[in-house]
């Protein structure tokens, strides 16, 4: 359902698979907490993708550097 693309000391690059959601759901772990139960790391969803749309999603490993990651809306 997902690939680890990419660990920087700062964030990872998640391949998200189409069908998974980005947040639990019905009992079931979304992404974010799959990702955290797999790999022990705190993570924070820079940005979100639709559960049945597949693609990159960027998990930064503190607060601080998901703030720096989301990009103000214009």
């Amino acid at each position: 359902m997902y690939r680890i693309q990419l660990q920087h000391k700062d964030f990872m690059v998640i391949n998200k698979g189409p069908g998974l959601g980005m947040h639990d759901e019905g009992g079931e772990p979304g992404l974010v907490n799959r990702v955290k139960m797999d790999t022990g790391l705190e993570l924070y969803p820079a940005h979100r993708l639709d559960k049945m749309t597949s693609g990159l999603v960027l998990l930064a490993r503190t607060p601080v550097v998901a703030g720096q990651l989301v990009l103000p809306v214009p």
